[in-house]
């Protein structure tokens, strides 16, 4: 049968023995057992059924009160069995019976953890590949060779019988198995319910044998490396790293996505400016005068850009800075700044510094 075929379920049934683990038998029950119909979730027909028809102890100490004995099987078309301590034993022979009959009227049988001890000891499973807890697979194999047994597997779904990996595994193939039945927005929606992933394969590894780095809340990298570790198998870039633990690319060390430094043209330098990338002229100690363009009323920098592009201009055509008999609207003697630059700008650039008076000598008795 087809494992992505779909699958009817409106009746749920959990057959419980003595030593079932509250934990499996806990994920059944959030799966198939709440009432959604607020969020117009589907409602299943859900009960817990013992072998004899009693009072069930489980492995935390407790005991549960079950009102159902096995019959409760014959109108389910789903039938949830859970891991325990009573897998160690074979299952009663009225159970093995009632999963045979339900298997027949084509009910699908689910198997949660070492819940596959059970199913398999039905012969529902043999020439079929089957998965359990992967401390478990071993003596899995050996006491049921006629399985194919695959160890790494997070679940197992061969059309009318599946099985999960241990504990958390069994939420991954009830969630499977709603997809099945109801398509992937009403799955989406119990896992959002449930506050776990809508969805991961069942060729998914059970484990990372590799220990995960434990990580501050503020180590931005490290967070970043452990959502990546999770999707080696994805093309990941920069961008998707950022998004992950919620930063810009540029924050993350190494990053091609922070711009370079704009180079400086010569002569530029930025001890003792206000930002990176200023030009400061060598000329004349200013006077105590306001330090903005007489046009804007803003403060004026001489930036490296223009110091860059007079020099290109120098290069190209051979022509010095202009001097101090310059026209109105160009610079004064010892200035960088390109021709047609506004006069008030090129002076208020000029009063933003005040040089050494060796470097004024200097650049004065060169004319530029």
């Amino acid at each position: 049968m087809d494992s992505t075929a779909a699958l009817p379920i409106t009746n749920v049934a959990v057959p419980l023995d003595d030593g079932v683990a509250p934990f499996e038998l806990g994920v059944a029950c959030e799966l198939f057992g709440l009432d959604r119909s607020a969020q117009e979730l589907p409602v299943y027909d859900f009960a817990l059924c013992a072998v004899d028809h009693r009072a069930v102890r489980t492995t935390g100490g407790f005991v549960i009160q079950v009102e159902h004995g096995l019959d409760r099987l014959d109108g389910a078309d789903l039938v949830v069995l859970v891991a325990g301590s009573w897998v160690q034993r074979p299952p009663a022979p009225a159970l093995v019976s009632a999963l045979r009959a339900a298997h027949e009227r084509g009910a699908h049988i689910m198997a949660i953890c070492r819940g596959a001890f059970v199913l398999a000891a039905t012969g529902l499973l043999d020439g079929r590949a089957a998965t359990t807890h992967w401390r478990w697979t071993d003596e899995f194999a050996h006491r049921f060779p006629a399985v194919e047994v695959r160890p790494g597997a997070l679940y197992v779904d061969t059309g009318s019988v599946s099985t999960s990996a241990g504990t958390a595994a069994g939420i991954d193939l009830g969630l499977h198995l709603i997809r099945r039945a109801h398509g992937s927005s009403v799955a989406t929606e119990v896992a959002r319910r449930m506050v776990v992933p809508a969805h991961r394969s069942g060729d998914q590894a059970q484990y990372i044998v590799r220990p995960v780095p434990c990580t501050s809340a503020d180590d931005v990298v490290g967070r970043a490396q452990e959502w990546a570790q999770e999707r080696l198998g994805e093309p990941l870039t920069v961008d998707d790293w950022a998004r992950s633990v919620h930063v810009a690319p540029r924050t993350l060390p190494g990053s091609s996505a922070t711009p370079p430094a704009p180079p400086r043209a010569a002569g530029c330098s930025t001890s003792g400016s206000p930002g990176p990338g200023n030009c400061w002229r060598r000329a004349r100690p200013p006077s105590r005068t306001s330090r903005t363009s007489s046009a804007s009323g803003h403060p004026t920098r001489c930036n490296g850009t223009f110091a860059g592009n007079w020099a290109r201009r120098r290069a190209i055509t051979g022509r010095r800075s202009p001097t101090s008999g310059a026209e109105p609207g160009q610079a004064r003697s010892g200035s960088l700044t390109p021709i047609g630059w506004p006069a008030s700008a090129a002076n208020a650039c000029a009063k933003t510094s005040r040089p050494r008076a060796s470097t004024v000598s200097r650049h004065s008795a060169s004319g530029g």
